[in-house]
């Protein structure tokens, strides 16, 4: 009766760590759907919004999007002039 999100507590948990982890990397697109992703330290991870798969492959084990692909996201949840739902916010 507590439980006041959609997801399990664990996954709602691992996608809000995530999201947070995104804002410390900086996405560039590659192309329509990857996206090179680096950090302060000169890390890269490539990203494939259509297969739902990142280098470090936390995407394709967790099946929630890693931090890397979290900060894809952001960026087009956030556009100006857009109003995020409030489901999807944070």
């Amino acid at each position: 009766m507590k439980i006041t999100s959609k997801l399990a507590p664990k996954a709602e948990k691992l996608i809000r760590t995530n999201f947070s982890l995104g804002l410390t990397v900086t996405p560039r697109p590659a192309d329509q759907f990857e996206y090179v992703v680096t950090n302060n330290a000169g890390q890269i991870w490539i990203v494939d919004m259509s297969d739902r798969t990142c280098t470090c492959r936390r995407f394709q084990v967790d099946q929630i999007p890693c931090p890397h692909a979290m900060a894809v996201f952001y960026p087009i949840s956030s556009a100006e002039g857009c109003d995020d739902p409030e489901e999807v916010r944070l």
